[in-house]
């Protein structure tokens, strides 16, 4: 992931809102020099300034941070990526390979119907 622009999406947010420096500057507390200056990324906000202009724009800080954005990952069966096993009769497969800094690796396990005689706990 590359460095954040919060300064411009602090600006997009703005314009799509259609608000402007000045009444951002009355809802936040600070003053409109010092917004536009993070905007332009001339300036570095502190949590406390994005939590500030966050409220005045009715955003939440994770939203000024580009953290609230969903990446969706779709694996078509033909190109799951298939997992080694030492069981024969069950397969695995990946359902979201490729996709770096996931916490939660979703696996498909696929058991053929021979694979056992009785109750088994996978």
């Amino acid at each position: 992931m590359g460095a954040i622009n919060v300064g411009r999406r602090i600006k997009s947010i703005r314009k799509r809102k259609n608000l402007t420096l000045q009444e951002v500057s009355e809802n936040s507390g600070m003053s409109a020099t010092a917004i536009s200056a993070i905007e332009r990324n001339v300036s570095s906000p502190t949590v406390n300034t994005l939590v500030a202009i966050g409220r005045a724009l009715g955003e939440s800080l994770t939203s000024l941070l580009g953290e609230n954005e969903i990446e969706y990952v779709v694996t078509r069966a033909g190109t799951r990526k298939r997992l080694a096993s030492d069981m024969r009769n069950v397969e695995f497969q990946t359902l979201a390979g490729g996709v770096p800094g996931r916490r939660f690796h979703p696996v498909l396990s696929v058991i053929r119907q021979e694979a056992s005689n009785g109750e088994d706990f996978i």
